[in-house]
């Protein structure tokens, strides 16, 4: 986008684009442009959602000439923006989808009812490293519940938890799927557990 929209204002600087006595400089689709190109940089920074006052902040540094047409993008029907009137975030269509897909098989799985009688101590140390306590119930968890959500600060043993539990699903022949909510992340785990993690 912004390579692309450097190339727009230097040509309407020189005179040459005007599209049907609209300036370009100030246009919905220069902002549509930079919305969507907000959007996908949050995506990449492993962000699905913003909200709309830092969104209108971004798009004004960006495009100032064009942010009176701010509002009118976010509000028209665009099948690539989701804007959420009741929490004021704004998000790809594509992200907002994929998160009430994912929502949805959550509250799914939730309602059935899991419980694996497996001893758990058995897997307390796995290639000379030795879960804590703390890390240890990530596998009594596991055990008692259909979904499990591992969050933790950087460095707190998330990914060696992780690799004792894939060794303890292995062996009792249960299924599971690892996810990440980023790239970086993905990469780390798998090349940790030798799991894809996508």
């Amino acid at each position: 986008f912004k390579k692309a929209d450097a190339i727009v204002l230097s040509i309407e600087k020189l005179n040459k684009l005007k599209f049907a006595d609209k300036n370009m400089l100030k246009s919905k689709q220069r902002m549509r442009a930079c919305l969507e190109y907000i959007l996908d940089e949050n995506e990449s920074s492993g962000n699905t959602r913003m909200d709309i006052v830092t969104l209108r902040k971004k798009c004004n540094e960006l495009t100032p000439e064009c942010i009176g047409e701010f509002v009118s993008v976010v509000k028209e029907d665009n099948s690539n923006i989701y804007f959420d009137n009741y929490t004021k975030k704004i998000s790809t269509s594509n992200a907002h989808d994929t998160e009430v897909y994912i929502a949805n098989k959550l509250i799914e799985m939730l309602k059935k009812s899991n419980t694996w009688n497996i001893n758990t101590e058995l897997y307390r140390e796995l290639d000379g490293f030795t879960l804590t306590d703390e890390q240890m119930g990530t596998l009594e968890k596991l055990c008692q519940h259909n979904v499990s959500i591992l969050t933790a600060p950087a460095g707190s043993g998330k990914s060696a938890s992780v690799k004792n539990a894939i060794e303890m699903l292995k062996k009792h022949n249960k299924s599971y799927m690892l996810c990440t909510p980023t790239g970086k992340s993905s990469k780390v785990l798998s090349a940790y557990t030798g799991e894809d993690s996508g």
